[in-house]
């Protein structure tokens, strides 16, 4: 069905994309909205690199946390960005936890595994 009415939307585009444009012409909204939509679709935002020369790399979560807040503090962080950091640190936090929790449970499985033999 989906592939049917793919077909008949790519012979009828032509045809479409005149009624819309004229459609946009004679003053509808929704139509001059999805042209500027196609036409310059709206962008992501794009960030800087940013360097905190005091960043402990080799530190624990929270030691990381604070710099960024410190950063932020000291104005030399905005503040969307130090957020960004810190969910993207919470993020990283969240996936070496889940990766140790699988690590035990394999290990876990294993030892039930061996009691049984």
């Amino acid at each position: 069905m989906a592939t049917k009415i793919m077909s008949e939307l790519e012979l009828k585009a032509p045809e479409i994309m005149r009624l819309v444009v004229q459609q946009a012409l004679d003053g509808c909204i929704q139509s001059q909205k999805l042209i500027i939509e196609r036409i310059e679709p709206l962008s992501r935002p794009v960030y800087a690199p940013v360097v905190i020369r005091a960043f402990p790399h080799d530190g624990t979560p929270l030691d990381k946390a604070n710099a960024i807040l410190s950063a932020m503090a000291k104005g030399k962080l905005s503040p969307s960005i130090g957020a960004l950091m810190i969910q993207s640190l919470q993020a990283s936090c969240n996936i070496e936890e889940f990766t140790k929790l699988v690590v035990e449970f394999r290990e876990f499985k294993a030892a039930i595994e061996e009691r049984k033999k």
